[in-house]
């Protein structure tokens, strides 16, 4: 199958009319540059004098030289001629080979940061039926692997595609007639990008392997704080973020570059990032950009926001809602000026981007000028065409088709599901069927095609990015990866640091209501360090009276029940006790006090007056000290969120263990697997019990004293 028909000639982009007001305003007529040495990654601004920011590929081309010129005489010999005609067909067929291959291997976008074709993509997953196992064909139709594979594989990068196995871990395959898994199997996987991938092995920290899915470095911890979260490299550098949440960038030996002092970042494109820190004046996020040094060359600022840069232009919107969109350029200048009328603007694609005035789309060129006005409920432009969907309302049935610069109509709109053109080819789909076609719109399948796994290629990015116009990365998807490294033991120890027959975690059958009261305190003070949120917490035992109460934490009553305990961060908790009497008792006092009463006067007449008498009176409350009064009951309950919850069963286990450790024994027979549902009951020879139940994401730690009431 060939897809060497070229692309119809493609006549100069037919511009609308100036308007009153220019919707190009360039600040400075003396525009500067932004240049950047891709090696040393410097930044130099030399000033071209007089020559405002325009679009390099817009420029005229000059005329081709007509071979046929009468005043042309060659003086080429048939001999030679035949020899050159022999290194120049040569050089083509060496050109095409090494054309085919670097579109293969390598991450295709020019320096600008242009993108020319896929993200290095080279086959997608397909069936020829849909009850069929998936296979890969190539981007021009050609079947490469066929029924193969029960999950759908991943596109192909760098030679592999990535397939999750029967035991749920992700498997890299080199790409052959008979494909062949290479290296380990890993909990997650992304694609290659600039030589490395990352990875996450069972268990552990996000790692990165190299073209022979070899792990070449692990981030396990950065600047001495745990690494969450690292995404693939792009522009030689590569985003993470740690368990305060803040983000940074590591090189390709995962050293740190950029510290991780930032609440938000994007990957890097055109030599910038776009990052965010929170305003601790106003909570709100400041956005900027910063290079691949660190240096702010965008200032950081609320109220605006930023797209990542595409071909040199960062698209910003200043406006409260941002519904109105523009583009700067790398040094902040306003190049297209954020109007209402661009509610919505895509990243440039060979000096051409998307965008909606509200409800329908067009194509603008990087001197803010309408190529296409907005008349498509879908526009974009890759490869020399722009791909449309006609329909003019809300109709279900629209169709995609393709239209060249100027608007003429290339292949009219007639397919259900339709993308951008890539080496001159386009899968669409068409009656429950996909179809490779060429510029013409003529088929070139020669395989039948019922469904496609286009997921994670840039142009599903692109499309889907499109049509969800408040995105805000486009194609910029470096794979992040979580870390699925976890330190169960230190949750356990915060959570439970001592259990023994006669108690947990300190509090004891022995413990005193005053020892109790310190040691409630201490942990509410510990676990919410935050001061107003610990002051409410003691606060909500406070009794309704006005008597003074020196002891809030405790209700009147042998019961207390402690909420909202923050142990770390993956852990909320609540304590619930019972005593053997009330914690707390009131204090009373004997005092005269002033009650009113009737006698007659010496009229004979009832009158009111006061009389003293003497009485018991509530004048506070003091915790109660008699002997007799005991801890009973004791329940800890656990709720695990983010990753402790997926590793809640570990948890439950080394509970478990720890219990056993301290000489309890297991009463019941719940069997050796854990399930999402379990209880288990422990006796001591103390006659105290324990028992342990895990509800999903929860964990139940109840102790008595007595075990027969377990």
């Amino acid at each position: 199958m060939s897809c060497g028909n070229k692309f119809p000639e493609i006549p100069a982009p037919i511009v609308n009319p100036p308007a009153a007001e220019s919707p190009v305003e360039v600040e400075k007529q003396d525009s500067r540059v932004l240049q950047v040495n891709q090696e040393t990654a410097e930044f130099k601004n030399p000033t071209v004098l007089g020559q405002p920011v325009m679009n390099q590929a817009a420029k005229p081309q000059q005329p081709q030289a007509n071979g046929d010129d009468k005043n042309h005489k060659s003086k080429t010999t048939p001999k030679r001629k035949g020899r050159v005609w022999m290194k120049v067909t040569f050089g083509l067929l060496f050109l095409v080979l090494f054309s085919a291959v670097a579109f293969g291997y390598f991450f295709i976008r020019n320096n600008s940061g242009s993108i020319t074709q896929l993200d290095g993509v080279t086959h997608i997953p397909f069936k020829e039926h849909k009850e069929d196992r998936w296979g890969l064909i190539s981007l021009d139709g050609k079947v490469v692997v066929t029924n193969e594979w029960i999950e759908q594989p991943s596109p192909v990068v760098a030679g592999y595609t990535r397939v999750k196995n029967s035991k749920g871990k992700f498997e890299y395959y080199k790409i052959e007639p008979k494909p062949v898994q290479v290296g380990d199997a890993f909990k997650s996987t992304s694609p290659h990008s600039e030589g490395l991938a990352a990875v996450v092995p069972e268990n552990g920290p996000v790692a990165y392997v190299d073209e022979n899915i070899k792990i070449v470095f692990e981030v396990k911890t950065l600047e001495g704080k745990e690494v969450e979260e690292a995404g693939n490299f792009k522009d030689g550098l590569a985003r993470f973020r740690n368990s305060e949440g803040k983000y940074g960038f590591i090189d390709k030996s995962g050293a740190v570059v950029i510290s991780a002092i930032y609440d938000r970042a994007e990957p890097f494109s055109d030599g910038l990032a776009l990052v965010s820190k929170r305003s601790k004046n106003t909570n709100e996020f400041e956005n900027g950009f910063i290079n691949r040094k660190g240096s702010v060359v965008i200032k950081l600022q609320s109220g605006v926001e930023y797209k990542s840069s595409s071909e040199g232009y960062i698209a910003y919107s200043d406006d409260k809602e941002h519904k109105q969109w523009g583009f700067i350029n790398q040094e902040g200048e306003k190049v297209i000026k954020a109007r209402d009328k661009y509610t919505f603007v895509g990243p440039f694609v060979d000096g051409y981007c998307t965008f909606s005035d509200g409800s329908l789309q067009g194509i603008m060129n990087k001197k803010g000028e309408e190529v296409i006005r907005p008349k498509y409920k879908f526009a974009l432009y890759f490869n020399g065409l722009v791909l449309i969907n006609d329909a003019s309302s809300e109709e279900s049935d629209s169709k995609y088709g393709y239209v060249n610069l100027d608007g003429s109509e290339v292949i009219r709109p007639q397919y259900d599901k339709a993308f951008p053109f890539i080496d001159k080819c386009a899968f669409v789909k068409e009656n429950e069927r996909y179809d490779v076609i060429d510029s013409k719109g003529k088929s070139l399948s020669k395989t039948n095609i019922e469904e496609l796994g286009y997921d994670n290629t840039v142009f599903h990015w692109l499309v889907v990015q499109t049509e969800n116009q408040y995105a805000s990365s486009y194609w910029l998807d470096d794979h992040i990866q979580i870390s699925d490294y976890f330190q169960a033991e230190a949750i356990v120890n915060s959570i439970c640091s001592s259990v023994q027959g006669t108690g947990i975690n300190g509090i004891e059958k022995s413990t005193s209501p005053a020892a109790l009261y310190n040691i409630i305190k201490d942990l509410i003070q510990k676990q919410n360090k935050d001061q107003d949120t610990s002051a409410k917490a003691m606060g909500e035992f406070k009794a309704e009276t006005k008597v003074p109460d020196n002891y809030p934490l405790f209700s009147y009553s042998s019961q207390i029940s402690l909420d909202n305990l923050k142990y770390n961060k993956y852990t909320n908790g609540r304590i619930e006790l019972k005593y053997s009497d009330d914690l707390k008792v009131p204090r009373k006092e004997m005092k005269v006090v002033q009650v009113p009463g009737y006698e007659r006067d010496d009229y004979g007449d009832l009158v009111q007056v006061m009389r003293s008498e003497r009485t018991e009176t509530v004048v506070g409350w003091e915790l109660n000290t008699a002997e007799k009064s005991h801890l009973e009951k004791l329940a800890y309950v656990f709720e695990f969120s983010g990753k402790a919850s997926e590793k809640v069963k570990d948890i439950y286990q080394l509970l478990i263990r720890k219990t056993e450790n301290a000489g309890f024994v297991l009463q019941n027979s719940p069997g050796t697997a854990i399930q999402d549902e379990d209880t288990r009951s422990f006796k001591h020879p103390s006659a105290a019990g324990i028992q342990l139940s895990l509800r999903r994401s929860r964990i139940i730690i109840y102790y008595d004293i007595d075990f027969a009431s377990i």
